[in-house]
């Protein structure tokens, strides 16, 4: 079992420059931050967004991670590959109803050995309330939650830490967004005169 400060990552990852002569032109340099090469399972903004809920987890000695997501979520195979990692059974909560045989994305999760189950949009639509949760717990017993998309304050703290690795000026730093907590936590981690764009 893998200890948290043990795993092998590739932080702080790479920062490659893009050459184009049209930005240059402009005096524009762009940068890419290679988060996708942190780790080949669980890239990018998945192990920010990921590892202190690992570490909480740990410290509740919680055996199992539930999490939700759709068909195709990189959260839930990042997630599928945390338990295979650091020894958690897993439970991914899919939106919508199962179709055989599984995407390329599921079949992934059920490789690392994850459990999956699905919920009805409708259900799913209210996943986080009380009466959802309580089912889950029925069905699955005690569980560490993570939200969809892997994004809480814990999340946020990771994703906090993009900014402090760039080791040279920048004016704006862009970023795809789906749950909002990357960019949260990006948007955490500027300092004064730095700023953030979708």
């Amino acid at each position: 079992m893998a200890g948290i400060n043990d795993f092998a990552v590739r932080v702080p990852s790479p920062l490659v420059e893009l050459r184009d002569e049209a930005l240059e032109r402009c005096g524009i340099r762009l940068y890419i931050k290679r988060d996708d090469l942190i780790h080949p399972d669980i890239p990018g903004n998945k192990w920010r967004k990921l590892k202190y809920n690992i570490a909480a987890a740990k410290e509740q000695n919680a055996t199992s991670l539930l999490t939700f997501g759709g068909a195709y979520s990189n959260h839930i195979r990042a997630t599928a590959a945390v338990g295979h990692y650091f020894d958690f059974r897993t439970i991914g909560i899919i939106r919508g109803e199962e179709h055989l045989p599984l995407n390329p994305s599921l079949d992934y999760a059920v490789s690392m050995g994850m459990r999956l189950s699905y919920l009805d949009r409708a259900s799913y639509r209210n996943k986080t309330s009380s009466e959802v949760l309580n089912e889950l717990r029925d069905t699955f017993g005690e569980f560490y939650l993570i939200p969809e998309g892997g994004s809480n304050e814990l999340a946020l703290t990771g994703c906090k830490e993009l900014p402090q690795e760039i080791g040279i000026k920048f004016d704006v730093i862009c970023c795809a967004c789906g749950t909002g907590g990357t960019l949260a936590g990006i948007a955490a981690g500027l300092k004064p005169g730095e700023r953030q764009s979708l």
